[in-house]
């Protein structure tokens, strides 16, 4: 069934029989795909191969592969071309023969849902090549496996943008590899792939998250050589709320590499960092300092703290005010600065104020600081 879109096999088919075997019980190219109604209508017995052949092909039409209780087996490299669009459902199970590849340049959707999702792996002992996305290409993942293959994912120059989320990205050669478009990761685990768990080339956005619940798991990549979890590409790169295999900074400095280790890469800033049940993060690094000296003589109390990982990725900083330890209070004001003066607040005798500073990055992220308490007469660090 070739270039056909959406098909419908009715009931009561019998393809091949003893000594009549056919080869597959359907055949399809990319533009084509058989309706859900078809669901228990294709023979799954009596084939030489009982999976529904995908032959290579380009297309741009609109077409949705469902769950019809057969895998689709790719035996030559289709091509979902500028315009096209191929839906994967729930529950569908996508193999590859070696070397074997799909080309998107136009829209690749596969969502599934937990307990079920969508499986993208290879059908024998040689790895299938992966999902190349080509210059226009787009990509939605949701509660996907990708494994076996040479790249999990791989993007090229004028890739648009690719959505990953709930996947599993494991026993590739590579887990992600960018050389084009714009990369979102949240609730992955992009783990024990043989070279790099994610690599970045060139200029390539990537963003990992907002806040705890969008955590990802990225750690044992090239068997925990230096740098295999996240090589950088050239821009900063924020990847906060990620469980790297420890929580030990040196540590999870070693599996990232960046302009720490090549200077032509962008630095990549990821504090805090989950621990392995993602339910709380390390310590941000803002350090908020207050001395005696810090008090001027008319009355002022200075706040001065560390850039947040070496300023990189720092939109700007808000400070807040509280006269409750440990509550965080009211915003006094944002600056780009490293330092605030708060004016009069060391000559109000009587009350005592606790400051925090949060940091806004570059994607948008808050972060908050250690807390600092300011007494008439004495300063004590309230962590």
């Amino acid at each position: 069934m070739q270039s056909c879109g959406e098909f419908t096999i009715g009931s009561g088919n019998t393809i091949g029989g003893s000594g009549q075997e056919n080869s597959w019980p359907l055949t399809i190219n990319i533009g084509s795909g058989p309706s859900a109604a078809s669901s228990g209508n294709i023979p799954t017995s009596g084939n030489t191969n009982n999976a529904i052949q995908v032959y290579a092909g380009s297309s741009t039409a609109s077409v949705t592969w469902p769950d019809v209780n057969l895998d689709y087996v790719v035996t030559s490299n289709p091509t979902i071309s500028a315009g096209g669009t191929l839906d994967i459902e729930d529950g569908v199970n996508v193999k590859f023969n070696s070397g074997q590849s799909m080309n998107i340049f136009g829209t690749l959707t596969a969502v599934g849902t937990p307990g079920t999702g969508i499986l993208f792996t290879r059908t024998a002992a040689s790895d299938w090549n992966g999902l190349y996305f080509q210059s226009g290409g787009r990509g939605t993942f949701d509660y996907c496996t990708m494994e076996y293959a040479s790249f999990g994912i791989r993007t090229h120059a004028g890739t648009d943008t690719v959505f990953i989320s709930h996947c599993s990205v494991e026993n590739n050669d590579n887990g992600i590899h960018a050389a084009g478009g714009v990369l979102s990761f949240i609730n992955n685990e992009i783990i024990n792939n043989m070279d790099y768990g994610i690599y970045l080339e060139g200029a390539i956005p990537a963003s990992f998250g907002s806040s705890l619940s969008e955590w990802n798991d990225i750690y044992g990549n090239g068997d925990g050589s230096e740098g295999r979890d996240l090589c950088n590409g050239t821009l900063d790169t924020y990847a906060p709320y990620v469980y790297w295999g420890t929580i030990n900074s040196p540590e999870i400095n070693t599996r990232i590499w960046d302009i720490q280790d090549d200077i032509a890469l962008g630095a990549v800033c990821y504090a805090p960092w989950s621990n392995a049940a993602h339910d709380q993060t390390a310590a941000v690094w803002l350090n908020v300092e207050l001395d005696n000296g810090a008090k001027s003589s008319s009355g002022d109390m200075y706040l001065d703290w560390t850039d947040y990982c070496g300023a990189e990725g720092v939109d700007h900083y808000v400070v807040y005010r509280s006269t409750v330890p440990e509550v965080k209070g009211d915003s006094l004001a944002g600056t780009t600065d490293g330092w605030y003066v708060d004016v009069g607040a060391a000559g109000t005798v009587g009350t005592n104020y606790y400051y925090t500073v949060e940091v806004v990055d570059g994607v948008g992220s808050r972060f908050d600081s250690n807390q600092m308490g300011e007494f008439d007469i004495e300063l004590t660090n309230e962590m």
